[in-house]
């Protein structure tokens, strides 16, 4: 994996991922000693993260690769990980899990060893039309992000463009500790800011919290 002393993140892989019950301590195994060391031996993924919904619910897992830039999957090494240098276990568990992919730019790169410092990570994804998107998005970055980060406990408030998806949102909020996400102070400053409204017009929108894994 790149060292991330000295590079800017720019891009971003995010994977939500429903795994059956009965498959998840397979999932978490193959997750761990194969998936993400495969990838960490390709130049560019500055950072990857496995992460647990800290309700148990689903999407249970979500994986976060940030990227040096998204030239980075289309290099052959990775390429073949993802056509014919699957391994059997691989393709048995990809066959088992049920996933969301997003591959995107982020909306202000940010230098890579920023990334990752906090457990906690708010995941909001979901898709409209163009122009609710659009309109999402602007209100987003100009009111609701420069807000957000004043909030105590917030680390990061990052939104992606999903690429070649005008109609999908998506934003990665890290935190200190998952009570951030409860706390009066980001309550308000939710209420104050009609978040509940505007995210809900968003189809299939999550909003959970999830905590890195230990890999």
């Amino acid at each position: 994996m790149t060292n991330s002393s000295t590079l800017t993140a720019t891009g971003l892989l995010l994977v939500f991922q429903t795994v059956p019950p009965q498959h998840d301590e397979e999932f978490r195994d193959w997750y761990g000693r194969e998936h993400i060391p495969e990838r960490q031996g390709i130049e560019g993924f500055v950072s990857i993260r496995r992460m647990d919904s800290m309700d148990q619910g689903q999407p249970r897992y979500l994986g976060i690769y940030e990227l040096t830039s998204l030239a980075v999957l289309e290099k052959p090494e990775y390429v073949r990980l993802r056509k014919e240098g699957r391994t059997t276990w691989s393709i048995r568990m990809l066959e088992r899990v049920s996933p969301a992919r997003y591959t995107c730019t982020a909306v202000q790169p940010i230098a890579a060893d920023a990334i990752g410092r906090t457990r906690y990570v708010l995941a909001l994804a979901g898709e409209g039309s163009e122009q609710t998107v659009a309109d999402l998005a602007r209100w987003f970055d100009g009111v609701y992000a420069p807000a957000l980060r004043k909030v105590d406990g917030v680390r990061l408030v990052r939104r992606f463009d999903p690429v070649g998806e005008a109609n999908k949102f998506v934003a990665l909020i890290d935190v200190d500790h998952a009570d951030v996400c409860s706390s009066d102070a980001y309550l308000e400053h939710r209420e104050q800011r009609g978040a509940e409204r505007r995210f809900g017009r968003l189809r299939g929108f999550v909003s959970k919290v999830y905590e890195q894994e230990k890999t």
